[in-house]
């Protein structure tokens, strides 16, 4: 039989109600997961909005489908008749079909977790493909085993259950929802969410000739109403930036509503919440890198704002104070993931720290510390070259992001400066020379870096601080830096027996893991006092970052700023520096150049932004005016981008994909329940043009400086045109080979001038070949363009970009294990996505290459004399 138009009408019903449920639903797993936080009633309105809004598109769609698939003869009912059908077929076929439909979505998660970091637009369609696929496997269920006889479901009980599996699934999730801090397991729960409303709503309308009427007019009103709401909302700022604000976890629905008005592609809409400044523009957007003082302002952030600090900047360098002493030697503890509440010193019940504790009476310990990110991949950084996030030269070609070499470390400054030999002992797969984490250490002892399987299954604090135990009683004479990362209080817990039982839930366990570690680091700090070395030794004890167990429906770390994950441990020991505890605030940022203060280095002539805190050591009044920024970035594909501004009384978090703030009085709200920008209207303005200004001139400082460094409207007068073009629009307008000849032995430098004129969003490399009087390749290089550091997506359209690179003439890269001497074609390549693009403008090869001119390999050294030979005429 084809379809009626009831059916088609409760498809459309369906979907809708399904939708506003949907939005219900989340809303209700936030109350209840974030321990009673509320959202605004402008975000429950904004969110209820959209999903009206997109419920109703999505529904006129598929009911147009049905309503086409049925002009074309006769067909099995594949939505809204399978819901029906499976539930009015004997139970045991129910049970079948269920297993059917939901068997592909939870395939689908593994495979969609692999495609995210290749493509989102991968990831949608394996979601899309999952629910096809779990349809037409539930209608060859009903189709094979529907009329067979057995018990059977009347249409409406069927909806009744479902219906009541909706409201279990709503209480179930807000238990779970900490648990499901992956995208993917929440993308599968909000699906099967919406799967039991929709079929709730299938089974329980009737099939009537006037439900198509009442379809017809909810299809108008829900989209008039939900477009009305949002947008209502969306062009009153203010309101708008506090739903945003409170969108979270059901901000999916918005942006759902956003990407059908997106007209630039640039993933922001210029209604509906979506922020887009300028729609006509892709690099224009909340997202979209701030060049200041351009006249342009590319992040739709209130203008282009001046190129200046909001607050003048503190000293890096003071005069020791009086009583404090140069220390000899250095050494950094890291406690990965430990909470600073979770500490005897910080006020925890349990004994958890009874060495940390011992130690702290020695020491200044701050009860206001910050962690600059809370995932480790970030925090160190900034923690070991004093400068924020968008300051430090990140290798984009990697992910996480390693730290390229362009900027100057603690370890290597300490060497450079003072002669001091360095240690990392690294417990992390990730804190490998490969990161440049450890960049400068002179030893990297990886001896406790376990495969990915067991690295957080297996207890290495103990071994660990044996390694370095015995690395500083070889070195007690010599001038070093050590720094020692211990892994084991991060993620997977273990129970250690030895110690206190403390209970086997997670929160048991991880008190267990700190108590080990305390163990551990306690092991080091009496050594010192053995080997005699306590007096003149620097020890700075400290986390990374915090962690989650349910507050705010979060667990673990990496996605938030809230304060159990931002607030760190911090505990100082220096040579004539007595026990203080210091309520000044205080980050990672500063550390580096405090240490090198107390040796007598200035860590500003090395770009550091960080403050010296000699006067906190040395009990000062902390200055009011002092905020500390974190920040939420480069992290996971699917974790938001985030930065916050820490003053003495009041936080502020800014979403920067969602152009949303949150204004939180931590005094009055310490546990962080509440958006108080209403209650404190002047303090929330004020703040939110200091963490915006401070945003334009550090957060994409790296950024910005290369696009004001490597981008004009033409090339310099001394390259060579080339004038080339490629499929994917990049084109490769000059080139400059410095000298077309040198010796075997040399490393040259090439400047390829490149542009494009339209948005590349691929991962491309630029390949340069040599090749022989035969055709043959001799010689093969490739590399990202401006070494990953600026994405093709980022680059300004119209403009050209330089992109230098200097290769070497390596055996893996020859034929025949070398480049003879000679005179060799240079043709130039383009490789996107893993696949060759070839050039459709320009002096082509068959192979789709650009002919760029003859190059002369001369014998080893050659090349040199000739170069200063024409240098010298």
């Amino acid at each position: 039989m084809g379809y009626r138009t009831g059916s088609v009408a409760r498809v459309f019903l369906g979907s809708l109600i399904g939708m506003v449920w949907l939005a219900v639903f989340d809303g209700f797993v936030r109350v209840v997961s974030d321990g009673g936080a509320r959202p605004s009633f402008a975000a429950a309105l904004f969110v209820l909005g959209a999903a009206l809004f997109v419920g109703a598109v999505v529904g006129l769609v598929l009911g147009a489908a049905l309503a086409a698939a049925s002009v074309r003869g006769p067909a099995r009912p594949a939505t809204a008749g399978v819901v029906e059908g499976l539930f009015r077929a004997p139970v045991w076929t129910l049970a079948l079909g269920a297993v059917a439909l939901a068997a592909p979505i939870l395939a689908a998660v593994p495979i969609r977790a692999a495609l995210l970091p290749k493509s989102s637009k991968l990831a949608a369609a394996a979601d899309l493909a999952a629910i096809v696929v779990g349809w037409a496997l539930a209608w060859i269920v009903l189709r094979a085993f529907g009329q067979r006889s057995g018990r059977r479901l009347s249409r409406r009980v069927a909806g009744f259950l479902l219906f009541g599996l909706c409201v279990a699934a709503a209480f179930g999730a807000a238990k779970l929802r900490p648990y499901l801090e992956s995208a993917d397991l929440w993308n599968l729960a909000l699906t099967g969410e919406f799967a039991l409303a929709f079929g709730a709503v299938v089974c329980l309308l009737p099939e009537a000739q006037r439900l198509a009427r009442v379809s017809a007019v909810a299809a108008i009103l829900a989209v008039l109403a939900g477009a009305a709401v949002v947008y209502t909302l969306e062009t009153r700022a203010g309101i708008r930036e506090e739903a945003a604000a409170d969108l979270r976890p059901a901000s999916w629905i918005v942006t759902a509503g956003t990407a059908l008005v997106d007209f630039d592609g640039d993933g922001f809409s210029p209604i509906f919440g979506g922020g887009d400044c300028d729609d006509r523009r892709d690099d224009v957007n909340p997202e979209a890198i701030e060049i200041p003082g351009n006249g342009i302002d590319e992040n739709c952030r209130d203008g282009d704002l001046a190129p200046k600090p909001p607050w003048p900047p503190r000293p890096t360098f003071l005069p020791l104070p009086a009583g404090v002493r140069e220390p000899k030697s250095i050494i950094i503890i890291v406690m990965d993931a430990v909470r600073q509440d979770h500490l005897g010193v910080y006020g925890y019940g349990r004994p958890t720290s009874p060495s940390i504790d011992a130690f702290s009476e020695r020491a200044v310990r701050f009860t206001r510390a910050y962690s600059s990110a809370p995932t480790t991949r970030i925090a160190l950084p900034v923690l070991f070259t004093g400068r924020t996030l968008g300051e430090i030269p990140w290798d984009r070609r990697m992910f996480p992001f390693g730290m390229l070499d362009g900027v100057d470390t603690l370890a290597e400054i300490l060497k450079k400066e003072r002669g001091f030999r360095s240690a990392a002992f690294v417990t992390h797969r990730n804190m490998t020379r490969k990161w440049g984490w450890v960049q400068g250490f002179d030893e990297v002892n990886d001896k406790y870096v376990l495969p990915r399987s067991e690295y957080e299954s297996v207890s290495t604090g103990e071994g660990l601080a044996k390694e370095v135990s015995g690395w500083i009683e070889a070195h007690k004479d010599e001038r070093f830096l050590v720094w020692a990362h211990f892994l084991d209080a991060h993620s997977q817990y273990l129970k250690h027996e030895e110690g206190p039982d403390f209970g086997d839930s997670d929160i048991d366990r991880y008190d267990s893991e700190i108590w080990y570690t305390d163990r551990a680091v306690g092991s080091i700090l009496q050594k010192l006092d053995a080997l005699g070395m306590s007096d003149e030794t620097m020890v700075v004890l400290m986390a990374d970052h915090g962690e989650l167990f349910g507050e705010h429906g979060s667990r673990s770390h990496g996605g938030s700023l809230w304060e159990p994950v931002s607030r760190i441990p911090l505990i100082v020991r220096a040579p004539g520096v007595g026990l203080r505890v210091s309520d000044c605030l205080v980050g990672h940022v500063d550390l580096a150049p405090t240490i090198l203060n107390l040796v007598g280095i200035d860590g500003g002539k090395y770009g550091m932004s960080g403050a010296s805190l000699l006067p906190e050591l040395d009990g000062a009044a902390c200055p009011k005016d002092r905020e500390i920024v974190l920040e939420m970035r480069y992290g996971r594909l699917s974790a938001p981008n985030l930065t916050a501004l820490v003053g003495d009384k009041y936080k502020l978090e800014m979403n920067n994909s969602l152009r949303s703030f949150r204004f939180t009085d931590l005094e009055a709200d310490p546990d962080e329940r509440k958006n108080s920008r209403s209650q404190h209207p002047e303090e929330y303005r004020a703040m939110r043009e200091r963490l915006l200004a401070w945003t334009e001139v550090y957060g994409n400082r790296e950024l910005a400086d290369i696009v004001a460094r490597l981008t004009s409207d033409a090339p310099p007068a001394g390259a060579e045109r080339v004038d080339a073009e490629f499929e994917n629009g990049l084109e490769l307008v000059a080139i400059d080979f410095g000298e077309r000849r040198v010796s075997s032995d040399e490393s040259p430098d090439l400047q390829f001038y490149l542009r494009t004129s339209e948005r590349i969003r691929a991962e491309c490399r630029i390949e340069f070949f040599l090749v022989d009087g035969d055709g043959d390749v001799r010689f093969k290089s490739s590399h990202p363009p401006v070494a990953g550091t600026f994405p093709l997506r980022l680059w300004p359209l119209g403009r050209i970009v330089n992109d230098g690179y200097g290769f070497e003439f390596r055996t893996k890269q020859m034929k025949g294990g070398r480049v003879g001497t000679g005179e060799y074609d240079a043709r130039v390549g383009i490789e996107c996505d893993g696949e060759e693009v070839r050039a459709v403008a320009g002096d082509v090869d068959r192979r789709g290459r650009v002919r760029v001119g003859k190059f002369r390999v001369a014998k080893r050294g050659k090349g040199r004399e000739a170069a200063r030979e024409r240098a010298e005429e």
